[in-house]
């Protein structure tokens, strides 16, 4: 009988996964939907936060007849648009959205600073945790079969996350704009 080398676990070997009952196929892949799942979070929060911002902006940037910021807007808007379809396509593990995904994390990267942090983790989630083998038909049929898969992946409760915190903030800027003027126009420090 072959000694296993005590550096190798069962859990960080690759493995046959053509051979592997359903539940074993999960249970091996079990950490990997987790990260794509948080991705997928990440992506619909983010791109709905976003959308609202972008909404307001867009009304101030119509209500001043500003073209620049009009275009930016929608620009921003359609951005925003595209990370809710990554999102809603990360978490239903369509094969479309992996590449994709990726990409919208090196976009993220640019929007310094909180954007950099979270496009990098998600970057490394995607390229590290984010398996081929999980996005295929066979896996989503598993995934299918599964009566509790849903039951812990709501759609829209990024979602409606990412809208309320945006239009709170929006709120609040617009309730406290005077204390922000004079803050930001007053000579004192903090």
């Amino acid at each position: 009988m072959e000694t296993k080398s005590i550096y190798q676990s069962p859990e960080q070997s690759a493995r046959d996964t053509s051979e592997m009952s359903d539940l074993e196929l999960r249970n091996y892949y079990s950490q990997d939907e987790i990260c794509v799942q948080a991705v997928a979070w990440i992506y619909l929060f983010s791109g709905s936060f976003v959308a609202v911002l972008t909404l307001v902006f867009l009304k101030l940037s119509t209500d001043i007849d500003h073209l620049l910021l009009q275009f930016m807007s929608f620009c921003t808007l359609i951005v925003s648009v595209v990370f809710v379809l990554l999102g809603w396509g990360m978490r239903n593990y369509e094969p479309w959205s992996r590449t994709p995904a990726r990409f919208a994390a090196i976009v993220m990267m640019f929007f310094v600073p909180l954007g950099t942090l979270v496009g990098i983790i998600c970057f490394f989630l995607l390229k590290e945790r984010a398996h081929r083998e999980i996005f295929t038909v066979k896996y989503h049929a598993i995934l299918l079969s599964d009566p509790l898969q849903n039951k812990y992946h709501k759609f829209w409760v990024p979602i409606l996350i990412g809208a309320t915190t945006a239009s709170l903030i929006t709120l609040a800027v617009i309730f406290q704009r005077h204390l922000i003027i004079e803050l930001l126009t007053s000579g004192h420090s903090f």
